[in-house]
């Protein structure tokens, strides 16, 4: 990742993690990790486990969200879908949401049914 040039980085921030958003079966739960972004990798870890990983090579859809102070990625559809959603450090919702929305559009992982 280091090779690509990391465009932004937060570390130890809280995400709430939810699984199969909107739908009466949805589980969230709050978890620390950090988030790594270069230009073709999206990176949500705790140390060497990956919670989320978006690459060139990601078959999934996913998609970028706003909400308040608070960047939703969501990814996968139906009762697979997961959404990870943080408040950056920085305060940058705008920034952080179009450097993620531009590595998803690099991967071909955009979902357009999520705007």
């Amino acid at each position: 990742m280091a090779r690509e040039g990391v465009v932004r980085r937060a570390a130890d921030v809280t995400f709430r993690y939810t699984e199969a958003p909107g739908r009466r079966s949805a589980r969230w739960e709050d978890r620390r990790a950090s988030i790594v972004v270069t230009p073709a990798t999206i990176l949500i870890h705790k140390n060497a486990k990956i919670g989320l990983e978006v690459t060139p090579r990601t078959q999934r859809e996913v998609a970028v969200e706003r909400d308040g102070r608070r960047v939703r990625i969501r990814a996968g559809q139906g009762r697979s879908e997961v959404l990870w959603s943080f408040e950056p450090p920085d305060g940058d919702v705008a920034g952080w949401a179009r450097d993620l929305r531009a590595v998803i559009t690099r991967t071909g992982a955009a979902d357009s049914s999520h705007h």
